[in-house]
């Protein structure tokens, strides 16, 4: 049984599916540190005071000592910016005070002075809550970078979901459009958009979609300076994924664009009208066990319908536009229609529909004061059906296309003492896309001159018959693990960081490539007759096959000299390698001298260094008034897998992609 698409929304918003994308590791991104030290009146070190920290957005509280040194260390991996702080020892004054990060700091620093005070302890009961403070945006007029929370965006007009139109926000990007085989992706730089990543929860990942309720910041980052941070030389999207807290919350979200509700002047037409969407995400978190163990649950539907623009759906108006005359049209379709091969034959809607669906589970597990643990399951799955349909072509010349996918990604946050941080990631991620035309037939194109209603004459091919692009496949899996260990000496100025991370993916496809071949007629009398001028068609095809391995090692320091400095260098060494090569043409290599069985390796040296100089705003519940960035490095990004997989089909040998070309009447 198949639901209607309008259940499957509403669903959605009710029951949220789970099922435990490509990676790569960028860890250290998404904890929030605070450290300091605490001493008396007279500047001596304070051992056994109580530290504790509550995150505002979460209500979580963390709870430590000072050591012999006065030193103390607290680990929020899931963020928050915002902190209530307090300390207290017997026989001092307790200490709070509100802490919030503004800029791009490493670490937040809240270092005390305490006092002796007698006083007798009287049993106080209060009730209430804190209410977060407000953060306005620093005003950064050079930045680099822009924090997006889940309400800026949904006020906005675009797809929140999809983090790649995210990062068009920031001045200097530019989005590229998505077509019937390819996602949304940017540019910085006029680079291209393998020269970016997208990273959740400090893994990257290769699909930029997630459910938008389940997403507590983005963070898009033109340029940056951090050795932890690489596989990229554009632009980064990072974005942190929402946890449970204390107290039981949820929301829903829905968007609605209708066609019915757009102005259109003229005649309307599929090549003219707008789309109907509907977007719905929602989220719901809380306490499994309080203080101990959150969940939250989220998942999102996308439902759209577009006007599906072809020959058939088109008006007078819009094939004048074309260059095709609506006589020539009409004369085409009863061609095609004796031959078995006209619209009557295989016909489908005349509306486009995208649907995509996404859920994502986190768990966060206190271990201990020291250790925090978190999981995270998402699952995903797209439809769109009719695709790969051109203007000029008829309606079963199209397909459809599924995707779906899901992955696991775990992580440990331990603190190792006073001065010794280790966060560890594992992910694992698979995903595949397939692709069926409506006719497993050849396919055709046809020359068309006509006379238009100014007196021009128009010249365009139309085609009919199956799909050149189709059917298609592709599987692709990924798997990363990564560790960083952070050590901050003294009186935490100095945070040294060495870290460490490893990629395969494993990717596989076969793109369809022109398999049941092409006839182009020069004229619907040739059509008419069966002439046709040329055939084409690939009699050998093999699967485009990639396994790359990636690796690097950093390491690094970010020194705080004052308050409002914060410098951070070090170097980076990343390396690629690819195996399962293509197979060796001899007859190549001794005519060209090269080798077809050799695949691209390298390592890349990556040094970097960078400041950070906030102006003004020096309390720790103030926003700077300027922020000056800059800073100098290499930055390097993958070697593209499709390059390599490509590799496979052209060895020149009898089992790579052949191709047959026939023209006139041979």
């Amino acid at each position: 049984m198949t639901l209607p698409r309008q259940a499957i929304l509403w669903l959605t918003a009710t029951t949220l599916m789970l099922s435990p994308k490509a990676a790569r590791a960028q860890v250290g991104v998404t904890t929030d540190i605070i450290t300091g030290v605490v001493v008396d009146a007279s500047g001596n070190p304070l051992a056994n005071v109580v530290i504790e920290a509550m995150s505002l957005e979460t209500e979580i509280s963390r709870t430590t000592r000072t050591d012999d040194r006065g030193r103390y260390t607290l680990l929020f991996p899931s963020g928050g910016r915002q902190y209530q702080m307090t300390a207290r020892m017997i026989g001092m004054s307790p200490i709070e005070a509100t802490l919030a990060r503004f800029a791009d700091e490493d670490r937040i620093v809240w270092d005390i002075r305490m006092t002796q005070q007698a006083y007798v302890m009287d049993e106080v009961v209060v009730e209430g809550a804190i209410q977060p403070v407000r953060i306005r945006e620093p005003r950064n007029p050079g930045a680099v970078e822009r924090n997006l929370t889940p309400n800026q965006v949904a006020n906005l007009p675009i797809d929140a979901a999809d983090l790649n139109v995210l990062a068009t926000l920031v001045p200097g990007v530019v989005l590229i459009d998505a077509t019937d085989t390819t996602d949304f992706a940017f540019s910085v730089a006029g680079q291209r958009p393998d020269a970016n990543t997208i990273t959740l929860d400090g893994m990257m990942i290769g699909s930029g979609e997630v459910p938008q309720e389940g997403v507590r910041n983005t963070r898009v980052i033109s340029s940056t300076y951090d050795v932890s941070r690489g596989g990229f030389s554009g632009g980064m999207v990072a974005s942190t994924t929402r946890s449970g807290s204390n107290n039981a919350q949820g929301s829903v979200r829905y968007n609605l664009r209708d066609d019915a509700l757009a102005f259109e002047t003229g005649q309307a037409s599929a090549f003219t009208s707008a789309f109907t969407q509907h977007q719905v995400s929602a989220g719901v978190g809380g306490p499994l066990v309080p203080n101990r163990l959150f969940a939250y649950l989220s998942g999102s539907a996308r439902l759209r319908d577009d006007p599906s623009a072809t020959l058939t759906s088109a008006t007078a108006t819009d094939l004048e536009r074309l260059g095709i005359a609506p006589d020539s049209v009409d004369r085409f379709i009863d061609v095609v229609d004796v031959l078995g091969a006209g619209p009557d034959f295989a016909r489908r809607d005349e509306d486009r529909s995208n649907d995509n669906l996404s859920a994502m589970l986190r768990l966060d597990y206190l271990v201990s004061s020291n250790h925090t643990l978190t999981m995270r399951g998402d699952w995903r799955g797209s439809n769109q059906e009719p695709t790969r349909i051109s203007s000029t072509g008829l309606p079963e010349t199209g397909g459809a296309n599924e995707s779906g996918g899901g992955g696991f990604m775990a992580g440990l946050s331990s603190r190792l003492g006073v001065q010794l941080i280790n966060e560890m990631r594992f992910s694992y991620s698979e995903s595949d896309r397939t692709g069926d035309p409506y006719l497993f037939t050849p396919s055709g194109l046809v020359q068309i001159a006509s006379q238009l209603e100014d007196g021009s004459i128009g010249v365009r091919r139309v085609s009919f018959g199956g799909n050149t692009g189709m059917p298609t496949s592709a599987t692709n899996n990924s798997l990363q693990l990564a560790d960083e260990l952070s050590w901050m000496p003294g009186r935490a100025n100095h945070r040294f960081k060495i870290g460490g991370s490893y990629m395969r993916q494993q990717s596989t496809s076969d793109m369809g490539r022109n398999r049941l071949g092409t006839y182009t007629y020069n004229s619907l009398t040739d059509l008419e007759t069966g002439v046709p001028a040329s055939f084409r068609r690939t009699v050998v095809s093999d699967d485009r096959e990639s396994n790359a391995a990636d690796i690097a090692f950093y390491a690094g320091d970010v020194w705080r000299p004052s308050r409002g400095l914060q410098l951070s260098y070090g170097l980076r060494l990343e390396g690629s390698s690819f195996s399962n090569p293509p197979e060796y043409n001899p007859t190549l290599e001794s005519s060209l001298g090269v080798r077809t069985d050799q695949l691209p390796s390298e390592w890349d040296l990556s040094p970097r260094a960078g400041f950070s100089w906030t102006i003004g705003g020096q309390s720790f519940m103030t926003a700077p008034d300027l922020i000056v960035r800059g800073g100098i490095g290499r930055f390097r990004s993958q070697i593209p897998g499709s390059l390599v997989a490509q590799a496979h089909t052209a060895t020149g040998l009898s089992t790579s992609e052949a191709e047959l070309y026939c023209v006139g009447t041979a």
